[in-house]
């Protein structure tokens, strides 16, 4: 059986996220104290962290409002949906790991 959840903590990004489901498979949860929102459904997977308390991540679709990332899916599953939260936690890391560089997180280093 597909493991469904997990919950990844590094405190190393300052990263806490809940990664579950299949069509879609989601993620919810912070990243340097902001709050994060991965998707990945169909071919296309995104990662969002806002850029102020008052933006909801699940609702961006650039970088307007904070940092932003999608990729098209390129991995053993069908399509971006079925990708295995092993693999939404890799692309989670990737990203979480990238909005830190970015920001110039001491963490980040």
């Amino acid at each position: 059986m597909r493991e469904q959840t997990r919950h990844v903590i590094d405190p190393h990004i300052a990263l806490d996220v809940h990664v579950s489901g299949f069509c879609p498979v989601l993620g919810q949860g912070t990243v340097d104290g902001r709050r994060l929102h991965f998707a990945a459904q169909n071919d296309t997977w995104h990662f969002a962290v806002a850029g102020s308390p008052d933006v909801d991540p699940a609702g961006m679709t650039s970088r307007d409002h904070g940092f932003y990332s999608e990729d098209v899916y390129v991995g053993k599953a069908r399509s971006a949906g079925w990708m295995t939260v092993g693999e939404a936690e890799t692309l989670i890391r990737r990203c979480a790991e990238g909005y830190a560089a970015e920001r110039g997180s001491p963490k980040a280093r």
